[in-house]
């Protein structure tokens, strides 16, 4: 099953569909499971969330950079 995260327009929204994606998301449930191993609460979440999101599209966009260069 192909799963997307829901559209959302308010930070309430967005809250509420990131903690649906925690059934699906490896990236929402990585962060928040680090998030809450570490015993971190709201801020530091969403900004782990953020980090590793900007991460794996910085990683993303090189590498169809790369692909569509050969």
């Amino acid at each position: 099953m192909n799963h997307k995260i829901d559209d959302a327009t308010t930070p309430e929204e967005m809250r509420a569909a990131l903690f649906r994606a925690l059934r699906y998301s490896s990236i929402v449930h990585w962060a928040f499971n680090a998030a809450d191993y570490n015993g971190l609460g709201g801020e530091d979440r969403y900004t782990i969330l953020a980090y590793r999101a900007v991460k794996l599209a910085e990683e993303l966009q090189e590498s169809l950079l790369e692909h569509a260069m050969t």
